[in-house]
């Protein structure tokens, strides 16, 4: 059964959120982490383990006013694992954040393992660091288009450039 057949069961397992914090593009690593266990151990999904810590993320819901979502991200700050990276990579500020959703069955270790089943990956970037606290750490994220860099058409259409049409009102 595939996770498109999942979902319209009227029974659902569980539905597992793993975050993949890419901050590579500034010089940092990779950090994997979600808020779920796998019977009290690490989760594994495709081969990669993804460390358990108490996240809460909210805001990903998409609204019919055409303004793209802000989510928020919030992470456990208690045992300081992201502190000395934050202080270091500016706060993470333009790292790249995939939120994967699948579910548990799909998990490593589990008898119908299969880590192509998934929804469609999320992708975000973190716009900022909202606050750092003894306890949380929290980011605002935004969507690949609302970054402050990002301009549509990504390149400039000209008729040298493979667009023969371009300018023109009809083509003969």
């Amino acid at each position: 059964m595939t996770i498109n057949q999942d979902i319209i069961q009227p029974q659902l397992g569980a539905l597992v959120d793993l975050y993949q914090l890419d901050a590579t593009a500034i010089g940092s690593s990779v950090f994997y982490f979600t808020a779920a266990t796998d019977n009290g151990a690490n989760v594994s999904f495709g081969g990669q383990v993804y460390i358990p810590m108490p996240i809460e993320a909210t805001g990903f819901q998409a609204s019919s006013d055409g303004s793209l979502p802000r989510p928020k991200l919030q992470l456990s700050n208690v045992n300081k694992f992201l502190q000395p990276y934050l202080l270091s990579f500016r706060y993470f500020q333009g790292a790249k954040v995939t939120r994967i959703r699948t579910f548990d069955k799909y998990l490593d270790g589990h008898p119908s393992a299969d880590s192509t089943q998934r929804l469609p990956d999320q992708i975000w970037y973190i716009d900022q660091m909202e606050t750092m606290t003894k306890q949380t750490v929290v980011f605002s994220l935004v969507s690949p288009l609302d970054r402050p860099s990002v301009k549509l058409p990504a390149r400039q259409i000209l008729r040298d450039n493979g667009f023969p049409g371009a300018g023109f009102p009809y083509l003969t």
